[in-house]
């Protein structure tokens, strides 16, 4: 067997397109593909079943286009189709191949390298200790900027009261159902902390709906998710149980883990959000899929599927597929606007794009300016270039250098180049002016603080909204701290708990934040096996304890009143 990954990926792809399951339903397909993805979330590995996830949305667009056009069933019934080992293995396969997929740009960019070839099996590994860490670091920046959505506070109360319900072909037929699921959304409404990345103007304006309107949205189906969810985990199949009854558990978990829902049923999601029929269907828009419609209704699909970001619910004929856990893991402002740059390219430039580091700057001035004794200019033009942000301290002689770069990437994977690009923009611009005699640094300094400083010291900043990239990005973070809003924001309610307002050293405390990030993950570099027919590859993952740091915006938010705005008018 030829062992060279660029030859292997050619050939996969072939075989990708040649296979016999592209005669099962669509519905199977994609039904099997989320009960796997519950199934890892369910067993304590939220973090691969989020890949996964995410990896299917790479694949989604060929399952869509190959696969049978059969008939809407429930999802027991549509996994009857897989009726063989072949079946079984070309699913098997799929997994993997989407997880190849993700794996092949790590490849070509040099992330990963083949470290030694034996039989049938490649062996691959980090190309080395800073690239680990550049991957690491880059993963929990982009966690900590995530959407924090705190538990259902009763959620105890919840599973008992589920565990009394007779379980009907209707979910919905007790009326308490509606009372907890209620209970469920407002707290959830009330719960839920997202750092908004435009002003609430300008979002009104590109998407047609209000924040609010969006928060109230993800509350309502994050409650009907969880009603499902509780009772698919509550299910507990039983060696001493007869196989008669194990086989209705089994089917009984899988239409609740992922479940076919009469379209009618959106109705009920609105009723519990509170939000009118036009209002509603908008921000639906931005998480359906349409792979076929005959509900009479004209739904439009906003979503793009792709890069990582895979839209948790599928219009099929008169039916949805509503997964739970996708819909924990998708819905998010941020998927909204990066639909609206795949697919109205022209609204995004023109009503997106321009308020994106204006939002983030004018955040950056809201959390600096609780720091006593601090001035802050923006926009700061010179003969070369322009500074996005000065923040200076007379008293410590002492100027913070930033520049802003934000993007926006799907919230469930990253887009390496699309945000590397945006870092090191930045770089050349921070280059521009560090390169300067420090007589014209201090000159535009006191020029734009109508100041006389003799002497400064520079600190220089890039500052991101969320990730930097690769390697090549964090290689930066060596010379000119990169920090996204979320760790600057940590740093800074740090010094204000301490009442310690200089700035002087907020480089080393940088730093010393991103260490505590780094040790606070409990990361380790743990190997898988893919197995793509004969051949077996082993690759590196690094995997990382996420509840560690679910809290860690807690301290911004009560350090910040208006933490979560762009709005500080």
């Amino acid at each position: 067997m030829n062992l060279n990954l660029i030859d292997i990926e050619k050939e996969l792809d072939e075989k990708f397109y040649s296979l016999s399951i592209w005669k099962l339903p669509f519905q199977t397909i994609i039904s099997y593909l989320l009960l796997i993805a519950d199934r890892l979330d369910q067993t304590g590995r939220p973090g691969i079943a989020l890949d996964l996830l995410s990896r299917i949305s790479l694949i989604y667009p060929t399952i869509k286009q190959h696969a049978n056009k059969k008939h809407i069933q429930r999802t027991s019934t549509s996994l009857a189709e897989v009726k063989n080992k072949q079946h079984v293995e070309e699913l098997s396969f799929l997994v993997a191949y989407a997880h190849f997929s993700m794996l092949m740009p790590q490849v070509h960019r040099g992330t990963l390298v083949v470290t030694k070839t034996e039989g049938n099996k490649i062996y691959l590994n980090y190309s080395n200790e800073e690239i680990i860490h550049s991957e690491l670091i880059d993963k929990l920046y982009s966690y900590i900027s995530l959407l924090m959505v705190l538990s259902y506070k009763d959620e105890d109360a919840f599973k008992k009261y589920l565990g009394t319900r007779k379980s009907t072909d209707n979910p919905f037929s007790n009326g308490l159902d509606f009372v907890w699921i209620k209970s469920i959304y407002e707290h959830y409404k009330k719960f839920t902390f997202d750092v908004r990345v435009l002003p609430s103007n300008a979002f009104a304006d590109a998407v047609g709906v209000k924040f609010e309107d969006v928060y109230s949205f993800m509350a309502a189906l994050r409650a009907f998710a969880d009603f499902y969810t509780l009772q698919a985990r509550s299910i507990k199949i039983n060696e001493d149980n007869s196989e008669t009854i194990n086989q209705r558990l089994l089917a009984t978990y899988q239409d609740l883990a992922v479940c076919v829902l009469d379209y009618k049923t959106l109705g009920l999601f609105m009723g519990i959000s509170g939000l009118k029929r036009e209002v509603f269907d908008k921000i639906l828009s931005f998480f359906l899929e349409i792979y076929t419609n005959k509900t009479k209704e004209q739904f439009q699909s906003n979503s793009y599927c792709g890069d990582g970001y895979l839209p948790p619910i599928i219009l099929i004929d008169k039916f949805i597929v509503f997964s739970p856990l996708a819909i924990k893991s998708f819905l998010n402002i941020n998927n909204i606007l990066y639909s609206i740059n795949k697919t109205n390219k022209k609204l995004f430039d023109q009503k997106v794009s321009p308020h994106l580091e204006p939002a983030l700057i004018n955040q950056l001035n809201y959390i600096f300016s609780h720091i006593n004794g601090v001035r802050i200019k923006n926009n700061i033009l010179y003969n070369k270039s322009e500074v996005d942000m000065m923040v200076l301290s007379e008293s410590e002689k002492t100027c913070i250098v930033i520049q802003v770069k934000t993007t926006i990437a799907p919230d469930s994977a990253r887009t390496v180049e699309r945000v590397q690009s945006r870092t090191m923009e930045a770089k050349k611009q921070i280059e521009t002016f560090d390169s300067l005699e420090n007589v014209e640094k201090l000159d535009i300094v006191n020029n734009s603080f109508k100041v006389s400083m003799d002497a400064l010291k520079f600190i220089n900043l890039i500052v991101v909204r969320s990730s930097a990239g690769s390697h090549k990005a964090w290689e930066i973070n060596k010379q000119y701290r990169i920090v996204n809003y979320a760790l600057i924001s940590k740093v800074l309610c740090k010094k204000i708990q301490k009442k310690d307002h200089t700035i002087a050293n907020i480089d080393k405390e940088i730093l010393a934040e991103q260490s505590y990030i780094l040790a606070k993950s409990d990361w380790s570099v743990k190997f898988g096996t893919i197995k793509l027919d004969k051949l077996e590859i082993e690759c590196p993952d690094i995997d990382y304890i996420d509840e560690n740091l679910i809290s860690y915006n807690l301290d911004s938010l009560k350090c910040f009143k208006y933490y979560e705005k762009t709005d500080f008018d």
